[in-house]
């Protein structure tokens, strides 16, 4: 009985608790970076994420995500499998790349701004991130970008650093 009135206030309460994966078919995890003359774009196939989050209740609110370095998509096969090596993103020994809100505090109207820490190839860094909650015809979904350093978690080097740029381009568009 205790459980079907605290599900009854949370519901009530409007906590939306939900885990995610691509299958909804609504979110999305892009990045583009610099590569001599142009930008090489790319996306995870495959997302898991679980967003705790109520604009009212802001306290509470938490944000975990993973994608796996195998699901990585460049629209180049070769390259795709090149990103899987040791000098890149290692993924044989850090086979995810892992997001997680410690803190999270609401901007202007629909704008808010979390501290992420966002761990790569075994290293962890924490990066504070804005976001934007946008509800539309009752679904509701987070988005965001940013930009990361791929020399701040060891990623690249070699030959390839000359012609790669450091800087890559995240974009997240998170259903929930």
């Amino acid at each position: 009985m205790k459980h079907i009135i605290v599900a009854t206030i949370l519901l009530i309460l409007g906590l939306s608790t939900r885990g995610f994966s691509q299958e909804n078919g609504m979110s999305e995890v892009k990045f583009s970076i610099s590569k001599v003359f142009w930008n090489v774009k790319g996306s995870f196939d495959k997302l898991n994420y679980t967003i705790q989050f109520n604009p009212e209740d802001i306290e509470n609110a938490k944000i975990f995500g993973r994608v796996s370095i195998a699901d990585i998509n460049t629209s180049e096969e070769k390259r795709d499998h090149h990103l899987q090596a040791e000098e890149w993103f290692d993924s044989a020994d850090f086979p995810e790349i892992k997001i997680s809100s410690s803190t999270i505090k609401a901007l202007k109207g629909n704008q808010f701004e979390g501290l992420f820490t966002i761990t790569m190839k075994g290293v962890s860094k924490e990066k504070n991130i804005h976001f934007k909650v946008i509800d539309e015809e009752g679904i509701r979904y987070l988005e965001s970008e940013f930009t990361l350093s791929l020399e701040d978690y060891a990623i690249g080097g070699g030959a390839a650093s000359y012609v790669v740029g450091n800087t890559v381009t995240v974009q997240l568009k998170l259903m929930y």
